[in-house]
């Protein structure tokens, strides 16, 4: 459990000017017995600094309190809607290449998306919308591999994924820490230009719509 020292009011809960020390956790069942009896005992022997425990729903709100410029420099910058339309071989090339190489099966299924597939694996609204937004250049993906001079690249790129997502399904991460995580293995946010995350979200997507990552209630075999 990580500690965060601040002072003053950032949720408006605290009208006074008493300084205070709030706990943060990712433990989404909530801290354990002996954490909580701890908080407690730290409330009485610290006092008047007021002890509190910090979780998803404070940080939240605590985001949306942030400015733009506080959010790129806590987030990294996200692509606009132009960039996104605007990226290209450049940016393709820079992630794309960046990822490491597996050997494939010899003979790959390749199957088509069932549409219940974001349903299924329970994605957020907002993973859903960057799955839609994603697919807007799923076409500039083909394209780059279809030109690239080494017809296996997409194969081996989609095979590193593949083993990548298995690895991350037997851990206790949700669906949705999956997909963060996948976005951060492809380059999210490592880039030089905000126009590569775009091409990582293309990358993503291109890969979920053709069932490499992620499970498919029903997904239908179709010819490579």
């Amino acid at each position: 459990m990580r500690e965060c020292r601040s002072y003053g009011s950032v949720r408006g809960a605290r009208s006074d000017a008493r300084p205070y020390r709030d706990f943060v956790h990712n433990d989404h069942d909530g801290l354990p017995p002996g954490v909580v009896l701890r908080l407690e005992e730290m409330k009485a022997t610290e006092a008047p600094m007021v002890i509190g425990a910090w979780s998803e729903p404070e940080l939240l709100v605590l985001l949306d309190q942030l400015d733009g410029a506080d959010l790129a420099d806590l987030l990294g910058a996200q692509p606009t809607q132009l960039q996104f339309e605007q990226i290209g071989f450049p940016e393709l090339q820079t992630v794309l290449t960046s990822i490491g190489r597996s050997d494939p099966d010899l003979e790959p299924v390749i199957r088509a998306p069932s549409v219940r597939k974001i349903a299924f694996n329970q994605l957020s609204a907002d993973t859903t919308e960057f799955i839609r937004v994603g697919r807007r250049r799923e076409r500039a993906v083909q394209d780059f591999l279809e030109k690239w001079p080494d017809p296996s690249l997409g194969d081996q790129i989609a095979e590193t994924l593949r083993r990548r997502y298995l690895t991350l399904r037997e851990t206790s991460l949700s669906n949705e820490e999956i997909f963060v995580d996948l976005l951060r293995f492809v380059g999210f946010n490592r880039g030089p230009t905000s126009s590569c995350n775009a091409a990582v979200l293309a990358v993503i997507t291109y890969l979920f719509e053709r069932c490499e990552i992620f499970e498919d209630p029903n997904g239908t075999v179709s010819s490579p």
